[in-house]
């Protein structure tokens, strides 16, 4: 590798693991904007804890990662967002594929600041059932690919690119049609 590249994700992790704390906090710094983003886009509170609480449980399974860092962590955020879906708001684990957030945290109290066009679509995605929206997140603002997006929701690629075309038509007219 050229000394002016930087590295990718797996090299810092193979470093991380043999014991270079520096490459495992490039890792994480690399990827907390976009964690950051993936639970600011779902709740109006609690995002920074759960940021935090996704990347010690990475910290912890550094060691059994598979099939890249970066799904390996959005994979994690997703257990626990579910997870914090099921304490804060009593939604049983079999709900949740087809729940909508706007049911469970109506406050969008931080996407207000930001801008209308901003608010509606985020509004607009938290009407849309929670693997739906992620898949759609993770697509669009994370590049992810329907194989990683796959990992991280433990269902199938054919499964994601459905959530993806039905998402977006969905959430196209959810925008079109509601004054949100």
């Amino acid at each position: 590798m050229d000394n002016d590249e930087e590295p990718n994700d797996a090299d810092l992790l193979y470093a991380w693991r043999g014991g270079d704390g520096d490459a495992g906090h490039q890792l994480c710094s690399r990827h907390y904007a976009a964690l950051t983003r993936f639970f600011d886009n779902k709740l109006s509170e609690d995002a920074d804890d759960l940021v935090q609480e996704s990347f010690a449980a990475c910290v912890q399974g550094r060691d059994r990662i598979e099939g890249g860092f970066r799904a390996y962590l959005f994979g994690i955020a997703y257990i626990r967002f579910k997870r914090h879906l099921r304490r804060r708001y009593r939604i049983p684990e079999d709900e949740i594929p087809s729940r909508l957030l706007c049911d469970s945290d109506p406050g969008p109290s931080t996407m207000c600041r930001r801008s209308e066009e901003r608010r509606r679509l985020l509004m607009a995605l938290r009407q849309l059932p929670i693997p739906m929206q992620t898949a759609l997140e993770l697509k669009y603002w994370e590049e992810m690919k329907s194989p990683e997006i796959a990992r991280v929701l433990g269902v199938e690629p054919p499964t994601v690119r459905s959530y993806i075309h039905r998402g977006g038509l969905l959430l196209k007219k959810i925008v079109t049609e509601r004054d949100l």
